[in-house]
């Protein structure tokens, strides 16, 4: 990808963990295109509450997704799972709020055909974490996505 490192050699950075180990991380330094700050601000915006920026989906959402972003969104955030009986996709969705899931499932039934469910996330400690996006028709997605999964991905 030439033009878009400022180095591409890796660099030792070393620094403490959180248990003070000495670690090392090795990194590269990208470009900063405006693109990208672009992308940011719409998806991410500041909580003065957390004091931290939060992800959130846009609402013109349905207007961007297509099967090539549905498989981009698979292969960073999605596992395929099948038993002798059933099988189905799941993208997880856990970090947005539950009006944004129920969004992201709508467009996934109006835009492609798809059916899918909701599953509620519960952590160790019984808390509920946020919903899943389980897709109960597997093959009309997997046959949506194949000519965008690179061929090396496609075990998955």
């Amino acid at each position: 990808m030439p033009g878009c490192f400022t180095n591409i050699i890796p660099l030792p950075r070393p620094k403490v963990a959180k248990r003070f180990q000495p670690t090392i991380s090795w990194t590269i330094d990208t470009k900063n295109l405006l693109i990208f700050t672009q992308f940011f601000n719409i998806w991410y915006s500041w909580d003065e509450i957390k004091g931290k920026y939060i992800k959130h989906i846009p609402q013109n959402i349905g207007d961007f997704i297509t099967p090539a972003v549905l498989a981009h969104w698979f292969i960073i955030s999605g596992s395929f799972h099948r038993s002798d009986w059933i099988a189905h996709v799941e993208l997880r969705t856990e970090i947005f709020l539950d009006s944004e899931v129920l969004r992201l499932r709508d467009i996934l039934k109006s835009q492609f055909g798809l059916r899918c469910s909701l599953v509620r996330r519960i952590d160790d400690l019984g808390q509920a974490k946020g919903y899943r996006i389980l897709i109960l028709s597997s093959w009309n997605f997997v046959n949506l996505i194949t000519p965008y999964v690179p061929e090396f991905l496609k075990h998955r």
